[in-house]
Formats: structure tokens, sequence, C-alpha cells
């Protein structure tokens, strides 16, 4: 039923005919009371699970694959990732110890020529 503020409707405009069967579903907001800028239409269906019995409502719910194989494929995915992280987590430690060791032999080079600077006394 709709609330007390809004009022069931059909759209008598000639539009959206095949709403005409869902009357009592089709409300109509209006903007200066709803705050809605105009119409807001909604159908809801509730969905009813296919038989058990006929295969043939079932279709695409069938699953040719036992679930058995669905949770080894999860696990699949789930240890692959695994390793994906493991292997950035690698790399990411090595390009550390790279920058860590491009930075020790610029400060080698720098004391180096800090030394020549102090022995040749040349700038």
């Amino acid at each position: 039923s709709a609330p007390d503020n809004v009022s069931s409707t059909t759209n008598s405009h000639g539009r959206g005919q095949h709403l005409t069967k869902i009357g009592s579903a089709v409300i109509r907001a209006s903007p200066l009371y709803d705050s809605t800028s105009g119409f807001f239409v909604a159908r809801f269906e509730k969905k009813r699970p296919p038989s058990l019995e006929d295969p043939a409502e079932k279709g695409s719910t069938d699953s040719d694959e036992p679930a058995r194989t669905a949770e080894k494929k999860l696990k699949k995915m789930e240890k692959k990732a695994k390793k994906e992280r493991r292997k950035a987590k690698k790399k990411e430690k090595k390009d550390r110890k790279k920058r860590s060791n491009e930075k020790d032999t610029d400060e080698v080079k720098r004391t180096k020529k800090s030394k020549k600077r102090k022995t040749t006394g040349t700038p």
C-alpha cells in the first residue's frame, strides 16, 4: 500500500501501458511534498526459486561442475594471489636494498672526493 502522502496511480498519458497491470504498485510522488523532483517509479518482484523437480526451469542456476571443483578453483586463485603478494614483497625488498646500496655508493664517492680536496687543497 502507498504511504499517506502519495497517491497510487496508473499512467494516464499512454506511456508505460505495460504498467497498467500493476497500477497498485505505481506511485506518483509530489515534488513539493516528497522532495523527489518528479516521478519515482519502482517495481519490486520476488523471484521464486526454480522447481527442484523440473530441470528445464532451473536454467543457468544448474551448475555443470560440482561444488568441490568450485572450491578448488577458489583455493587455486587464493594461492596464486598469495604467491603474487610474496613476489611483490620480495621485489620491493630487493629494490629497497638496491636503493640503499646506491645511496651508500654515493656517500663513499663524496667522502673520497672530500678527502681528495683536503689533501690537494683544491675545491
